[in-house]
């Protein structure tokens, strides 16, 4: 499962009514808890907050004026796959979720039949340490301790359910990380560097 580490929000401001779209880095939220959304008019629409190994959307509803509390796994807030968001009082569509391309198509409400499915909702082994070991592995990267034995600096990530793989597009050299329980995030966070190099992944050329 490849990721861009990237969402997209897409959202009808309530001060000035224009739809806008937020695109929020999954390494955003590496040492802090939440990310503001804030439309270009300076009006603030919500917040994106990481808790417990969740992802909840706090957002201000142009529909009904109210505050809106949405709540997801971390492996489908960040599967890139659509979601609409809807007022959870009057049932219309107020904005959307998904990859950033998905969302700036965004202008009128989306059939239900197009609501997404929970198919990636148990993806992950234990999707709150996913998060700690791309969370460490990005520190490393912006530090500069993150590279191949190629000389290339810039690692692609593939996720599998129990695992992070690093991979150089350069060479397909590539380093598997676990990440299934508290050991796993603990010898990521306590890496000062991480280089990958080796075999080559069969299929890769």
């Amino acid at each position: 499962m490849l990721v861009s580490a990237r969402v997209g929000i897409a959202l009808r401001c309530p001060h000035c009514g224009k739809t806008g779209t937020h695109e929020v880095p999954l390494f955003a939220f590496s040492g802090t808890g939440s990310v503001h959304l804030t439309c270009t008019c300076g009006h603030r629409q919500g917040a994106v907050i990481r808790h417990k190994g969740r992802m909840m959307l706090q957002l201000s509803c142009n529909l009904c004026a109210g505050l809106h509390r949405l709540e997801y796994s971390t492996a489908r807030f960040w599967s890139g796959q659509f979601h609409p968001l809807l007022c959870q009082d009057t049932g219309l569509h107020m904005g959307a979720l998904g990859s950033p391309e998905a969302v700036r198509s965004f202008k009128s409400p989306v059939p239900e039949d197009d609501v997404d499915s929970t198919a990636y909702e148990d993806f992950f082994v234990n999707p709150e340490v996913m998060y700690e070991v791309l969370a460490a592995v990005h520190d490393l990267e912006a530090a500069g301790r993150l590279r191949c034995r190629c000389g290339n600096t810039d690692i692609e990530y593939e996720l599998q359910p129990d695992k992070l793989q690093l991979v150089c597009p350069e060479c397909g050299s590539y380093r598997s990380l676990e990440a299934t329980d508290d050991a796993d995030a603990n010898r990521a966070r306590r890496a000062r560097q991480m280089e990958i190099g080796g075999r080559k992944p069969q299929g890769r050329r």
